[in-house]
């Protein structure tokens, strides 16, 4: 069962059934670290990506982790969020296509864009605890809103979205539909 962490103090991993193939994109020393962001400034890619056995389906898995912020401006965090998604999920495709055309031995369960795979983003988001129920009626206000605007605008290019991680703490892991889940380490 392959498991990837994403954060250095109190990391969320995610373990993905057997047979599945995932690979941390942004690590140091990968493909797109020292090929792609070596020509190309201001660049930025998904945390995961993962394809899931027998069937050609790419999921790339963004990870926000907000456990230890303190409360923002809903709007402006949700504006934000919404343009670095969309941003790494356009890097991840054309990274992605970069290393099928140079066949990148490391991405080669995952480069595989030519065929045309359906393309799942996922938001994994995990946010503080809020006490007051105004607060947590807002928080759950701003998640569906997200999750809409995402949806939408990622439809566009023919892309599936999901926003998942929770509100609270992960106890116990949360389970995503496709059998993967994410816990914190």
């Amino acid at each position: 069962m392959p498991t990837k962490c994403e954060g250095a103090t109190n990391p969320i991993c995610f373990d993905f059934p057997i047979g599945w193939e995932a690979v941390k994109y942004d690590e140091e020393g990968g493909f797109y670290r020292t090929t792609v962001t070596k020509h190309v400034n201001l660049i930025r890619g998904m945390d995961l990506v993962a394809v899931p056995p027998g069937a050609p389906r790419v999921v790339f898995i963004e990870v926000k982790d907000f456990r230890k912020a303190a409360p923002d401006d809903p709007e402006a965090r949700n504006a934000k969020l919404i343009d670095t998604v969309l941003r790494k999920t356009l890097y991840t495709l054309a990274g992605l296509v970069a290393a099928e055309r140079v066949g990148e031995a490391s991405l080669r369960p995952f480069a595989m864009l030519s065929r045309q795979p359906p393309v799942q983003v996922v938001l994994f988001l995990v946010e503080a605890p809020l006490a007051s129920k105004l607060r947590q009626q807002n928080q759950r206000v701003g998640r569906n809103d997200l999750e809409q605007s995402l949806t939408a605008q990622l439809a566009a290019w023919g892309l599936d979205f999901a926003l998942r991680g929770a509100p609270t703490p992960l106890v116990p892991p949360t389970l995503a539909a496709d059998g993967w889940e994410a816990r914190v380490a």
